[in-house]
C-alpha cells in the first residue's frame, strides 16, 4: 500500500483519557513525506497506547522515519512545558523498516514522559540511510534493540527481564542488554 504517512494520534487532547490498542501496520510504501510511522500524545492527557506493530515498511524521503513525541504540540503553542504525559505507550514494535531520510533529524526519535515512560519498545532490522546521520533521541524509553539497526540508535534503556525473555523465545537477540 502507498501511503503518506502512519501516524496514531493526536491522544490526550484536553486532558482527554484515550485508549489505543491492537493496531498492526504493514507492507506500506511511505514516499516524501514530513513523517513516517509516528505515536504523537499531548503532554496534558493521559491512558494508553499498547500492542503497536509497524513492519515491512519501505520509506523513501522521509523527514522523520521513526517518532513516538508524548510532548506533540503543534505550532509551538501549547503551555505544556513541565507537564509529563500520563499516557502510557508500551509493547511497540518497529521490524523491517527499509529506505532513505532526507533531513539532518534522528532517524529514531522516541522522546517519553518521565512520568510514565516508554517500555516495550522493540527496534529489530531498520535500516534507514540519510543524507547526513544525526544521533538517535531516546529519552525515558526501555525495550529491545535487535540486530541489524542503521544508523545506529543509542539510549533505549534495557527492557525487563520478563520481556527480554519473552523475545528471546521468539528467537530475538536484543544488543542493549
Amino acid at each position: 500500500m502507498n501511503i503518506y504517512t502512519t501516524s496514531i494520534g493526536s491522544l490526550g487532547k484536553d486532558n482527554s483519557e484515550e485508549t489505543v490498542k491492537n493496531i498492526s501496520v504493514t507492507n506500506c510504501y511511505i514516499t516524501n513525506s514530513q513523517n513516517g510511522v509516528r505515536i504523537k500524545t499531548w503532554a496534558t492527557g493521559s491512558g494508553l497506547v499498547s500492542n503497536v506493530k509497524f513492519d515491512h515498511i519501505d520509506m523513501n524521503e522521509v523527514s522523520n522515519p521513526i517518532i513516538i513525541d508524548q510532548f506533540y504540540c503543534p505550532h509551538n503553542n501549547c503551555n505544556n512545558n513541565n507537564v509529563n504525559s500520563e499516557l502510557l505507550i508500551s509493547d511497540v514494535t518497529y521490524s523491517n523498516i527499509k529506505g532513505t531520510y532526507n533531513t539532518g533529524t534522528p532517524a529514531v526519535y522516541l522522546n517519553c514522559s518521565k512520568k510514565m515512560p516508554c517500555v516495550n519498545i522493540t527496534i529489530v532490522d531498520v535500516q534507514l540511510e540519510g543524507k547526513t546521520t544525526v544521533s538517535s533521541v531516546c529519552e525515558n524509553a526501555s525495550g529491545c534493540l535487535g540486530e541489524k539497526i542503521q544508523p545506529q540508535v543509542t539510549g533505549l534503556g534495557k527492557g525487563s527481564s520478563q520481556f527480554l525473555d519473552y523475545l528471546s523465545k521468539k528467537g530475538v537477540i536484543c544488543t542493549n542488554t
